[in-house]
């Protein structure tokens, strides 16, 4: 009976190390997402020194006109995205219309990147040298992980 005890026990530890282990990494990465959020577009308004209400409002103003164009195109860009996946994977592949797709998607991240450029020197044309800097430190930032990101696109 005292065995049984032991090893009942010894299960129960177990078990419960074993939890807390797997539990572990499944919080970090609740932590890591929270963070991210934190990260968003108008956080980095945060991060900017000296801004004005002002300088705040217009950027904002910019940031929102932009995600407005921005969203068609990304919505778009994941359709032909999409088509050229189960083109791909299709018993009746057309090197042809996967050919055009891969142009209109060229096309869409063309008008994306340059977009985005737009945006930025809009809002760097609001801010101060030294704002500037650290705006454009910022945004290098940003786009490094975009690149991280599209490496793990499925």
């Amino acid at each position: 009976m005292n065995n049984l005890l032991k090893r009942s026990l010894f299960v129960a530890v177990g078990v419960l190390l074993t939890t807390s282990v797997l539990a572990q990494p499944a919080m970090q990465r609740g932590n890591q997402q929270g963070r991210q959020g934190e990260r968003g577009p108008m956080a980095m308004l945060e991060r900017i020194p000296d801004l004005t209400d002002q300088q705040k409002e217009d950027i904002k103003a910019i940031m929102l006109v932009g995600q407005k164009e921005h969203l068609p195109i990304r919505n778009t860009l994941a359709e032909k995205r999409a088509a050229l996946r189960s083109l791909n994977t299709s018993d009746n592949y057309d090197e042809a219309q996967a050919n055009a797709l891969i142009e209109e998607i060229k096309e869409l991240e063309g008008q994306q990147m340059k977009n985005r450029m737009e945006q930025h020197q809009q809002i760097r044309a609001l801010l101060t040298e030294d704002q500037q800097v650290v705006f454009d430190t910022i945004t290098s930032r940003q786009k490094r992980a975009r690149r991280g990101k599209a490496g793990k696109r499925g």
